[in-house]
């Protein structure tokens, strides 16, 4: 085989990819854009779209989505599979084909439904000859499709492309992830799973578009599954695309399944959400805590962005400590009981008299706090229960942020209802 490589992806426009499709198409990105592929290295974008009953054409923007959103750009495409039946059919022709009940039969098995139009293992074969597909990386489960495909391209007389079976990815109780658990994969053989996975998954994988919804940073759910397929040959976990696909060969792809980690995955997104630019990460999570951050004044709004940096693995668990410092929930009964205990009383007396206005900044703020527990110290006030029953007071809860970033995102209002006793 000779040539500039040739990979492509072939998801179904069934829905939103779940990771295990994302999981192939990183595969394939990262090798077009790995040096072993060499200069000219192209990604194709295919429509898999031969399962008319669970195809739907309004599903492949979101498809199409999820890949712009993850930043795995394609080079040529999308092409469709639906668009191709002529082609499939003149194919049909140039093999040696049986009938079985109308179906038109290759090697013992059916690759035309009885009228005329073609199934995967066909489509598939034809289409990757047509686009000069060179190299053809999916999961280790299709290793059955790949040796009739091979034969199928054979028998219309050209080479078949390079194939490389990766390791699968498998839920936590050890089945593997499958498009047949309601989410999008990649390729669909009859009763198969796609190219992402085999079929028989317990309970269904995350998709992207909840775990966009959830907050995980695109950069670090390419990161995580990136880890999940290849050893990159250094101890730094937190790898961009570009690190990945320099260090990127197929000689270093993972010899065992791995298993879809979540605890591993909201690790690797804390990461990279403690390294988003300021502007990036307070845009993100102003956009989602949206009414609870409007009117704030800015040093308030700082103090709650640097406790949400720090406050969760997701913007979205982010977004909940800024929105819970901004607008505090009603007390429930035991924060009532607590801001009711003398102790309670005393630090929110000691607080009115240290605080004559908001905090300007986090560190105005723990010097408040400071000056606050040295305070209770002095008449005798237990620590515990005073700022237990304080933060039960300021924030309806009596667990959350850190205390100095609670006392940072006082508001005037709250201030002066605080003055009032309430």
């Amino acid at each position: 085989m000779s040539g500039a490589v040739r990979a492509r992806f072939a998801p179904s426009p069934t829905g939103s990819l779940h990771v295990g499709s994302a999981r192939t198409a990183l595969l394939n990105w990262l090798f077009v854009h790995s040096p072993e592929a060499g200069p000219g290295a192209r990604l194709l974008l295919r429509i898999d779209d031969t399962d008319r009953e669970r195809s739907d054409p309004a599903l492949e923007a979101t498809v199409l989505d999820d890949l712009r959103w993850l930043g795995l750009a394609w080079d040529d495409g999308p092409v469709r599979q639906s668009e191709r039946g002529a082609r499939y059919a003149e194919a049909l022709a140039e093999l040696p084909v049986t009938t079985r009940d109308g179906a038109g039969v290759f090697g013992g098995r059916v690759i035309a439904r009885a009228d005329g139009s073609a199934l995967y293992n066909l489509a598939t074969a034809v289409d990757d000859v047509d686009d000069g597909i060179t190299h053809v990386l999916r999961g280790r489960d299709h290793q059955a499709n790949t040796e009739f495909q091979r034969e199928i391209i054979r028998a219309l007389g050209a080479e078949p492309p390079v194939y490389v079976h990766a390791p699968l990815m498998t839920l936590p109780a050890g089945g593997k992830i499958s498009k047949r658990d309601g989410v999008a994969g990649d390729g669909d053989p009859p009763g198969g799973a796609g190219e992402a996975g085999s079929a028989g998954a317990p309970s269904a994988p995350p998709t992207l578009a909840r775990l966009r919804e959830d907050g995980y940073p695109p950069a670090a759910v390419c990161n995580a599954l990136a880890l999940s397929l290849a050893d990159f040959g250094t101890e730094e976990l937190m790898l961009t695309l570009e690190d990945q696909a320099r260090r990127f060969s197929l000689d270093r792809l993972h010899t065992a399944d791995s298993r879809f980690d979540v605890d591993k995955l909201n690790w690797i997104s804390g990461l990279h959400i403690r390294e988003l630019p300021d502007d990036a990460f307070a845009g993100e999570i102003v956009a989602r805590i949206g009414a609870a951050g409007s009117g704030v004044a800015k040093p308030a709004l700082d103090a709650a962005l640097a406790a949400a940096r720090t406050g969760g693995d997701t913007l979205g668990e982010c977004a909940a400590t800024a929105g819970f410092l901004l607008d505090p929930p009603s007390p429930d009964a035991h924060a009532r009981e607590l801001a009711a205990t003398a102790e309670a009383v005393a630090a929110r007396e000691l607080l009115n008299e240290l605080m004559p206005a908001p905090p300007t900044d986090p560190d105005a703020a723990r010097e408040l706090f400071g000056l606050l527990k040295a305070a209770l110290r002095d008449r005798d006030v237990p620590l515990g229960p005073a700022l237990h029953g304080l933060r039960a007071t300021l924030t309806g809860r009596t667990e959350g942020p850190e205390f100095p970033y609670v006392l940072a995102t006082i508001t005037p209002q709250r201030l002066a209802q605080l003055r009032d006793g309430a």
